[in-house]
């Protein structure tokens, strides 16, 4: 992975739970989790929108996904040195 650290004005409006969902190193948590935290304690951060049938029985609009400067290092040294199987099938047609 490559890293994409959040700006501290994005950091901040993640804490809006209304708006969003989060997830801490691969594990959802509240959003005042947040509050322990800055935005230079991430080395990674995604957001996406969710999808109408993902939105059932939630309310925010938005998951977030961080991964802590540690935790980032970790992950990457795991995937290099267990990289994913990747598995590509063909399909003739006709």
């Amino acid at each position: 992975l490559t890293a994409s650290p959040p700006t501290a004005a994005d950091y901040n409006s993640w804490k809006n739970a209304d708006m969003y969902g989060v997830w801490l190193n691969d594990k959802h948590v509240s959003n005042n989790e947040l509050d322990k935290y800055n935005s230079g304690d991430f080395k990674l951060a995604s957001v996406s929108r969710l999808l109408k049938a993902a939105r059932i029985n939630k309310k925010y609009k938005y998951q977030v996904n961080l991964m802590t400067n540690a935790y980032f290092e970790k992950y990457n040294k795991e995937m290099m040195e267990n990289p994913p199987q990747i598995t590509i099938q063909y399909y003739r047609r006709g």
